[in-house]
């Protein structure tokens, strides 16, 4: 549950004033980008820490699972950002001609509009989940090879469509969409995992090869961004992105989607 403290508002105010320091002071571009990328991932370690008492809470959704949506959508805004930051703080301490105007490519927006797309796509996709009425026995199958243990699920009242745990009286499951108790239930593993009552106990094959797209692009492009560091030469705009790497990106994307639009689970 939230544990946001006097400790938590200190750490991302302290994190910004680092930020700022990091790109004023050191010189060596490349460092400074390591570490500022390193303090924005910071930011998003500390809220979720707060809100959700999990350092990982920040890829934490209302069903208590890690999203591959919320990861992606991190990462592309950490590198983004922090290459944009590094390139503006460098200029300012240089007291370079408009230290802010650092272009943007056009690809980057697009990537960003993609990775926010998806990320509001998956919760209205499953919202119209939720009023199904799907197989008691199955989900029952689902939650107990999740959970490695026994499990009976029953309806919460006689016409409810949430499923809880009959023993601990948990919400389980939301129509088609199963949902873990607390945010202590997330786990890695459910980047990979189906969504619904008949599937999240299995792989989904969607997730997986976004995941793959997703981790070669942000490695390839962290390293670009490494690289146009090097040496004193002036840089007025951040690396773009090949085309053909984002329409690839942009398919994985509309594939992951319609995979999770499509029924999984057995009907009641």
């Amino acid at each position: 549950m939230s544990s946001w403290s006097w400790f938590h508002n200190v750490g991302v105010a302290a994190i910004l004033v680092a930020l700022g320091v990091i790109g004023w002071v050191i010189q060596d571009r490349q460092l400074a980008l390591v570490l500022i990328l390193l303090l924005l991932l910071a930011v998003f370690v500390v809220i979720g820490l707060g809100i959700t008492g999990r350092v990982s809470g920040a890829w934490i959704d209302e069903r208590n699972k890690m999203t591959l949506s919320r990861l992606q959508l991190i990462v592309w805004t950490v590198l983004v950002l922090g290459g944009w930051l590094t390139l503006v703080l460098r200029n300012l301490a240089t007291g370079a001609n408009d230290p802010i105007a650092v272009a943007i490519p056009e690809q980057l927006w697009l990537l960003l509009g993609i990775s926010t797309a998806s990320l509001l796509g998956s919760p209205l996709i499953l919202a119209g989940k939720r009023n199904q009425r799907v197989s008691t026995v199955e989900a029952n199958e689902t939650v107990q090879q999740l959970e490695g243990t026994n499990v009976t699920l029953e309806p919460a009242a006689p016409t409810s469509r949430q499923l809880v745990d009959a023993g601990t009286k948990q919400l389980r499951a939301v129509g088609a969409v199963e949902v873990r108790p607390r945010p202590e239930h997330a786990s890695w593993a459910d980047l990979f995992r189906g969504d619904e009552t008949g599937n999240a106990a299995y792989v989904d094959v969607g997730k997986v090869q976004l995941f793959i797209f997703t981790a070669v692009l942000a490695l390839a492009y962290a390293i670009s961004l490494f690289g146009l560091f090097a040496g004193g030469d002036a840089v007025a705009a951040l690396p773009a992105l090949p085309e053909s790497m984002l329409a690839l990106l942009g398919i994985s994307h509309a594939g992951y989607l319609t995979t999770k639009a499509v029924n999984h689970s057995a009907q009641d």
